[in-house]
């Protein structure tokens, strides 16, 4: 969908649009973002022990990390060779979930928060299932802190929505 947006003022407020190019037509970001969560096509997928990877045609990426596993640094880089092999030089927005909890190691943590391996990383929502995880994802952030965009959520559709926001802006630079 060729789309260009563009943050419109006015005296009362402010409104993102998304202007259809092959049409001229004005469509307020919310409906953009419905049309284009209806159209996520699913490009390749990656199961591994630890979890799957999910690569949708829009550069929308959903990880699923297993129950009581440990996410180590082989998993992080397995992914970012896999999604710079099939789409290279191109950004990425990641919606991580997990069902329950799993357990990141210090290495992974610390690689996580690296500028140079986070190159391909436009964004990153995180699902948090529970109170704790919440906690235990702040302290972590204090500890390494991520160089990409993450924001943590309790919803897959807010942070689905958050993602496509991101992804409309940066679209638009």
């Amino acid at each position: 969908m060729p789309f260009i947006c563009a943050l419109l003022r006015t005296a009362h407020k402010r409104c993102v649009f998304c202007i259809n190019q092959s049409t001229t037509q004005l469509i307020p970001l919310p409906k953009y973002i419905d049309e284009i969560r209806s159209d996520l096509q699913l490009v390749e997928s990656l199961d591994m022990e630890v979890g799957s990877i999910r690569l949708y045609d829009n550069n929308i990426v959903e990880s699923t990390i297993k129950k009581d596993v440990v996410v180590d640094v082989q998993f992080l880089l397995s992914g970012k060779v896999w999604l710079e092999k099939l789409r290279p030089g191109e950004k990425f927005y990641i919606l991580n979930q997990s069902p329950a909890f799993h357990r990141v190691t210090k290495e992974a943590r610390r690689l996580s928060a690296n500028a140079a391996f986070a190159d391909h990383l436009a964004a990153i929502a995180l699902i948090i299932g529970h109170p704790t995880t919440k906690l235990i994802l702040d302290l972590f952030l204090k500890i390494d802190k991520p160089v990409t965009p993450l924001k943590p959520f309790t919803d897959k559709e807010a942070a689905l929505k958050w993602l496509l926001e991101r992804k409309a802006f940066d679209t638009k630079k």
